[in-house]
């Protein structure tokens, strides 16, 4: 009788072997299954620099899309992926004494301006635009009015979009600008 138990479990043994598997554990991809992402990288800036307060500086926000490819045998890499879906930038002011004035019409974004609660003043500015292809970017020119106090002051920009990205740690800039009397 044991060893009708040794056979026994042995032959559940090999069934297991030669038994079809399951997507879970399908082979390794090696070279063939990539995936393809857009990847939005945020750059901006101000003009002039200083600041006179009071004064109107500029902010331009350029959104890039850097393709990536991930998967197969070769770690992720940029490469051409897809046209990034609509890309909305918002622009953020960290000083509640500065607002936007108006925008300069460039091809790329729709501009709109966005009160912070019902019954104040425009603070925010957000810039949209269609799909930016890769390896290209979107730019977008605000004009603010600075604060009325001399000092450092620090402007954040941020981008949310609805599709796949491939890094979504750049997609928020901070950057800091003077606002001074000029000598």
């Amino acid at each position: 009788m044991r060893w009708l138990r040794y056979l026994l479990t042995a032959c559940l043994a090999l069934t297991g072997t030669f038994a079809p598997s399951g997507p879970a554990s399908a082979a390794r991809c090696t070279v063939d299954c990539y995936r393809y992402w857009a990847d939005i990288t945020l750059e901006a800036f101000s003009n002039p620099t200083p600041v006179f307060p009071g004064g109107i500086h500029y902010v331009t926000v350029r959104a890039h899309n850097t393709g990536w490819r991930t998967g197969g045998d070769s770690p992720p890499r940029p490469w051409f992926g897809p046209t990034a879906g609509t890309v909305f930038v918002e622009f953020a002011p960290d000083s509640p004494q500065e607002y936007p004035e108006f925008y300069e019409p460039v091809p790329w974004p729709r501009v709109y301006l966005t009160a912070l609660s019902a019954g104040t003043a425009p603070r925010n500015a957000t810039c949209y635009g269609p799909g930016i292809p890769t390896g290209s970017y979107g730019e977008c020119t605000v004009a603010f009015r600075a604060p009325f106090a001399p000092g450092f002051y620090t402007f954040t920009l941020w981008t949310a979009s609805h599709f796949d990205e491939y890094d979504t740690t750049n997609n928020r800039i901070s950057f800091t600008f003077e606002v001074r009397y000029l000598a």
